[in-house]
């Protein structure tokens, strides 16, 4: 794409991979996010790709500061109503991460409104949690007692080498910054820590096949990784990738359905499949092999 460098290795051979044409608002008349909302804020979005190292990231992004206020604002109901589901899925990592790391300190970077760390801090982990939203950092407060920073890491101050274990649970591909966040937490973990990120593999079959219609392909996500591009971006930053596997996620029949149903007749339909109890108890075990899970260490 002319007159476009790589924001990472600074080629230019840039190819325009998708054109999202289902944007919802132009950039002048801009909304805050929901996460859980797949439309797009910005009709005139594209995802490009760098062929030099495979980084693939929305173009163009929105400003920093609109970006941290839509965050600092967001509330997002359909996420806690999912909250059975994320616990379990939360104790099925937590069981993973426990062959390599039992116990200690541990940080979750976007924790939202505190479900994961609300399971470690029940196994024993001194938790600790990093939040852009104010009513992501009440909800957990309030309902788990856990006291999330509410801000960016670097924000935090946290000392050199405090944590045992490190948590990204798809978070990375929502900064704007991620390299610098992930510079940061190394300086933060210990040297015999665990640093796990859970992101959506853009390299996946199921990306390949589906395009832009792929459920990764998001308004929210601005960097898009596969195995090659982490492991560079991780090696570089004085990180080894040690361990790859496939993330496996827990939702109610509901939430499925309504990813289902395209978002405008949503709001419609969602209080009709309300009235029926049993589908949002029912949990399905979702693992279609395009959410990506990096078990890294410090190089020594």
């Amino acid at each position: 794409m002319p007159g476009v460098t790589c924001g990472y290795c600074n080629s230019s051979d840039i190819e325009v991979l998708y054109a999202l044409s289902n944007g919802s608002v132009s950039f002048s008349r801009r909304r805050l996010y929901s996460i859980s909302e797949d439309d797009f804020c910005f009709s005139d979005a594209k995802v490009l790709k760098c062929r030099s190292c495979g980084l693939a990231y929305l173009f163009p992004k929105p400003d920093a500061d609109y970006l941290h206020k839509a965050y600092e604002t967001m509330e997002d109901s359909l996420y806690l109503a999912e909250e059975k589901g994320r616990a379990k899925s939360a104790r099925l990592l937590l069981n993973k991460l426990s062959r390599i790391k039992k116990t200690g300190r541990l940080l979750d970077i976007g924790c939202a409104s505190g479900i994961f760390l609300n399971e470690a801090k029940k196994l024993g982990w001194e938790v600790y949690g990093v939040e852009l939203s104010s009513w992501a950092v009440n909800y957990a407060k309030e309902n788990f007692g856990i006291g999330i920073f509410r801000g960016n890491l670097k924000d935090a101050k946290f000392p050199a080498g405090y944590f045992d274990a490190i948590v990204m649970l798809d978070s990375i591909e929502h900064l704007m910054d991620p390299l610098g966040c992930l510079t940061e937490a190394g300086r933060v973990l210990r040297d015999d820590g665990l640093l796990f990120i859970s992101t959506p593999d853009i390299g996946s079959l199921l990306s390949r096949l589906m395009g832009r219609y792929w459920v990764g392909i998001k308004q929210s996500h601005l960097y898009y990784f596969n195995k090659r591009i982490i492991s560079r971006i991780l090696n570089d930053i004085g990180f080894k990738a040690v361990r790859f596997s496939r993330h496996i996620r827990f939702f109610s029949l509901n939430y499925l359905l309504l990813k289902l149903i395209p978002s405008k007749i949503r709001p419609k339909v969602k209080p009709l499949l309300d009235r029926l109890p049993f589908i949002s108890s029912f949990l399905l075990t979702v693992n279609l092999g395009d959410q990506l899970e990096v078990y890294a260490v410090k190089n020594k």
